[in-house]
Order: C-alpha cells, then sequence, then structure tokens
C-alpha cells in the first residue's frame, strides 16, 4: 500500500457479495479489459497527477447536471479519463432532462465512485469488496452510481436511468455492471466506439 494513500482513504465495511455475484462482475468486465487493454493503470496519486497534466484525465467537478459526487470520494480520485467523463455527463444530463420533480425537489444520480490506483483497487479487493483486479477505474474508464436510493424513493427515476443505460450499451457506446450488494451501477465507457478498425 502506498503510505499516503493508507493516511487518506479509510474503507467502510464492505457488503456481502455471493461468490456467484462476484464471479458474474468480473466476466461481465471481460469486455473492458479488451477496450482498455492498452491503456496504463493509474498505480499511484503522482500517476493521476500526471494523467491531469497530459490531459488524458478531466476533474470531474463535485456537482453536475444531474448528478453528485459521493462525499466518500476521495477528492484525488476525482477525475476521469475525457471520453469518459463525456459518458458521465451524457447519461446524467439525459436522465436529468427526463426526469419529473415533486414540489420542488431536486433529485440527482449520486456517483460512488470515480477513478481509483491500483493500489486503492487492491485495499478494496482485501477489505472483500467486489472488485476486479485490474478494474477499468484505475484506467480512468469507468464510474459507479448508486442506486439504493432511487430504487426505494423514485423507482420510474431509476427505470429513465436502466434505459439510458441500456440504450447506450445496445449501441456499443457503454459497457453496464450490475453490482447489487454494492447497490451500484457501474458503467464503463467504450474507448473503441466509433472507430470502424475494430
Amino acid at each position: 500500500m502506498n503510505e499516503n494513500e493508507g493516511e487518506i482513504f479509510e474503507l467502510a465495511k464492505p457488503p456481502i457479495t455471493s461468490e456467484k455475484e462476484l464471479k458474474g462482475i468480473l466476466s461481465a468486465q471481460q469486455i473492458e479489459r479488451e477496450w482498455w487493454g492498452d491503456k496504463p493503470e493509474m498505480s499511484s496519486l503522482e500517476d493521476l497527477k500526471k494523467a491531469l497534466e497530459s490531459g488524458l484525465a478531466s476533474i470531474v467537478p463535485e456537482v453536475g447536471k444531474g448528478y453528485k459526487i459521493s462525499e466518500k470520494v476521495p477528492k484525488e480520485f476525482r477525475m476521469l479519463e475525457k471520453e469518459t467523463f463525456n459518458l458521465l455527463n451524457k447519461i446524467a444530463g439525459e436522465w436529468a432532462g427526463g426526469v419529473t420533480r415533486e414540489n420542488g425537489e431536486k433529485v440527482f444520480l449520486v456517483v460512488s465512485s470515480l477513478a481509483r490506483t491500483t493500489d486503492y483497487q487492491r485495499e478494496l479487493i482485501a477489505a472483500g469488496y467486489p472488485a476486479a483486479e485490474h478494474s477499468t477505474h484505475t484506467k480512468l474508464g469507468a464510474f459507479d452510481i448508486a442506486f439504493r436510493w432511487l430504487e426505494k424513493n423514485k423507482p420510474e427515476a431509476l427505470q429513465k436511468l436502466k434505459d439510458i443505460i441500456g440504450r447506450l450499451v445496445a449501441e456499443g457506446e457503454a459497457n453496464f455492471i450490475l453490482e447489487e450488494a454494492v447497490g451500484v451501477y457501474h458503467i464503463a465507457h467504450n474507448p473503441t466506439a466509433g472507430d470502424n478498425s475494430s
């Protein structure tokens, strides 16, 4: 573990994930490994800093159209590869435009995970989280959206999100993995979308 990361990030008690669910998550992630296989992993906070400086990554604002970042996401991890950030904005923006607000209530998606370092990913695995060793999060190509609150309080808004994600998956623009025990939708951008050579 990177000594700086150990001081910054504290992990909550992991949910109990069945072996069947974990196998399903790892299987569903295979397409992302094909898409992102040649992209570098972020091993450290220094790698994340370099990704920003080089223009590879963009900072994800705490609040965007239709989304907010969970306060549990470390500030150092609040970034994505540029096209992945565009995908987040596309999903959240379309979703926000189609969700009706009652009594002026603001409804938004909660982004619960963005970038990760490989050290942090290993910590998640060691702590018992359903996490893949070579996650697309470590390549800045994936984000997670928490769904439990919507499921309980706004099922029609959750259905709208499912419809948007389903369409993007069908169009080959994204991959989707349901992480039921954690209560998130894992969404990864396809960097080869629109590339006729693949």
